[in-house]
């Protein structure tokens, strides 16, 4: 057999240990060329850092919005009831004012709902855990400053306008209610006579 006869696709066993040694070295250089992963890293980090900052800037920017709103639409409503306004009517401007706060207590109590059920069901069953909640762990900032506008709004009726302030009316009409349930409890065929009345 002549040297001319060696056969063409035989590997030479030099080149593939070579190659398998290139190839499987944990201490090559294609394995080593991996630390710029943890810069990728921070720079993610940085970011995230960065959006939190955004967003807790736009909370705050809102929240101070919501606030001037209430404090300028609830600010009204008082000035026209202490100065007599003659503007509108004095029933039609508590109305007004009723139907404002009915809608702002169930937008937050709605909100309570999308964010949590149980802060959702004490929303709605126990109105001052409504305001705790408005102010404390509200998540939408316009609401958050809103709320704070009628808390103030609120205590500011029951120190100028106590007679027309409706914290005290809406606590005197719970309370009778609660008194006539108890009393169709208590007496079913009605309260009895005591013998003196006329």
């Amino acid at each position: 057999m002549s040297n001319d006869e060696t056969p063409v696709n035989k590997p030479n066993p030099g080149t593939l240990r070579l190659r398998e040694k290139e190839s499987f070295d944990p201490k090559a250089p294609a394995r080593r060329a991996s630390p710029k992963k943890p810069a990728a890293k921070k720079s993610s980090k940085n970011k995230q850092k960065k959006r939190n900052g955004h967003s807790r800037l736009r909370f705050m920017l809102y929240s101070f919005g919501g606030g001037i709103v209430g404090f300028t639409v609830f600010g009204l409503l008082l000035a026209h009831q202490l100065l007599e306004w003659e503007v509108v009517s004095q029933s039609d401007l508590l109305m007004g004012r009723n139907i404002l706060l009915v809608v702002f207590f169930a937008v937050l109590i709605i909100e309570a709902f999308t964010s949590d059920l149980l802060q959702g069901i004490l929303c709605l069953f126990f109105l001052p855990y409504t305001i705790f909640y408005g102010i404390i762990m509200c998540q939408t900032g316009a609401l958050k400053g809103f709320t704070i506008a009628v808390v103030l709004f609120l205590g500011a009726e029951i120190y100028f306008i106590p007679d027309e302030a409706i914290v005290p009316i809406a606590h005197k009409q719970v309370n009778d209610w609660i008194k006539s349930g108890q009393d169709r409890l208590i007496y079913p065929d009605g309260r009895p006579q005591a013998g003196f009345e006329e």
